[in-house]
């Protein structure tokens, strides 16, 4: 049950990582009004139907003179935001493309889903190798 393991660790580190890094944005990164230009509405599908779709919003901003168009990473089952609508987000100083939302709960319940998941995994593949 080696696969499960894996399976499960990476169910609880990828989601850890994006976590740290979205908080360590927020921390030090520059706080911005941004606009939001339009939303992706993405579907997902199984090879016999569509199961739902996940809305991204896009935001516009400006940093030292320069347009950024950056879609957020985390999507939502209902739409987030109006178009047109002004939003503070922060941006990575560095890599002004790298935004996080301030008090973004969506994402951080994702996320703690993915690391329950991911933590039953690892205890089902060690369960199954004693």
């Amino acid at each position: 049950m080696l696969p499960l393991i894996i399976i499960g660790l990476c169910f609880i580190f990828f989601p850890v990582g994006f976590f740290i890094q979205q908080r360590n944005i927020r921390k030090n990164g520059i706080k911005i009004n941004a606009v939001v230009i339009r939303t992706e509405k993405r579907r997902s599908s199984n090879r016999r139907r569509s199961t739902g779709a996940s809305y991204f919003p896009v935001f516009k901003y400006t940093v030292e003179g320069v347009d950024f168009e950056t879609e957020y990473v985390v999507g939502n089952i209902l739409p987030k935001f109006n178009d047109g609508e002004t939003v503070s987000i922060y941006y990575h100083k560095n890599k002004p493309q790298n935004i996080s939302l301030p008090n973004d709960l969506s994402s951080e319940i994702f996320l703690l889903l993915f690391i329950i998941i991911g933590v039953g995994l690892v205890a089902t593949g060690i369960n199954a190798l004693l």
